[in-house]
């Protein structure tokens, strides 16, 4: 992904963010509804096909050409990935603290666009704390309810309480972010300053819900995209998704339907955290041995 084409990426997720706090400022709860319906528009249009393109990253990083060896990367990371969503049935509580944790790692690791070292680390830091303290620490009542149907209430009320103590320090780290970019490169800085302003408003004035998902489909997920397909000028990544997708999007199907008899709202909410958090963690490990190759930048 070039300096370009982040810039670009960039500036129009701040013009939407805008767009959808302007809004908010004119109909006041215009987003308060649309939440959840939001959340899953997100899922199927940007953030399952994001996830999909694990397919060729893996090949592309592993180097797979044989039959034999892509059935193991797929089994070992559909394993994965049942093994957590089993240990989340069992220990919902700690889950929902690890995927908040990992969540923070991930969020920097793949939205950074400053690079390593002492002058990127900073960066890694606030964009991977903004999508998670900000809105449970400005928005704690909603935040708590939330992650209650995640994991017991005791655990939601606790991680919410951890982050309130947390959004100011994390308002500083974005701020230290900007002049440690501001040190080597004005117009990074400039960039990064939009960027993380934009979340900071998004989620200061939007419902966590909605902001989350804004957050995830149009920069989080979207970048994803645009650096895999990178990779090759072919657009052979997205095309190699789209039955990844299908039986991602049939998985979630089929979740939801064991779940049918809850309450069809927090069914909905389990199927999608659930599922993001069993998919994060392979999605990690690749991203990460995908960057050690240089396959990623």
């Amino acid at each position: 992904m070039t300096s370009i084409a982040a810039e670009r990426h960039g500036l129009w997720f701040a013009l939407l963010v805008t767009l959808t706090v302007a809004l908010d400022w004119r109909y006041p709860g215009f987003w308060e509804g649309w939440g959840l319906a939001l959340l899953l528009i997100m899922v199927v249009v940007t953030g399952v096909p994001h996830g999909a393109m694990d397919l060729y990253l893996g090949l592309h990083t592993l180097k797979l050409r044989q039959s034999s060896r892509m059935l193991g990367f797929l089994l070992g990371y559909g394993g994965l990935a049942l093994a957590l969503i089993l240990a989340w049935w069992w220990w919902s509580g700690a889950m929902l603290g690890l995927f908040l944790a990992l969540s923070v790692v991930h969020f920097g690791d793949s939205d950074s666009l400053g690079g390593e070292g002492p002058l990127g680390w900073p960066e890694h830091l606030a964009r991977g704390l903004c999508p998670v303290v900000l809105p449970l620490g400005l928005h704690p009542e909603a935040s708590a309810a939330l992650l209650a149907v995640l994991a017991p209430p005791a655990v939601a009320s606790a991680l919410v309480s951890l982050a309130g103590s947390l959004w100011i320090p994390t308002l500083l780290v974005c701020l230290v972010a900007v002049l440690a970019r501001l040190w080597s490169d004005e117009r990074a800085a400039l960039w990064l300053s939009l960027e993380l302003g934009a979340l900071s408003i998004l989620f200061g004035v939007l419902p966590p819900l909605a902001a989350f998902a804004l957050y995830f489909g149009l920069l989080h997920s979207t970048r994803h995209l645009l650096k895999v397909n990178g990779i090759s000028r072919s657009g052979r990544p997205l095309r190699q998704t789209l039955l990844i997708t299908g039986v991602t999007l049939l998985a979630g199907c089929l979740g939801y339907l064991l779940l049918r008899e809850q309450d069809p709202g927090a069914a909905l909410l389990r199927v999608v955290f659930i599922g993001l958090a069993a998919l994060t963690v392979p999605h990690m490990l690749l991203i990460h041995l995908a960057r050690r190759r240089r396959v990623l930048v």
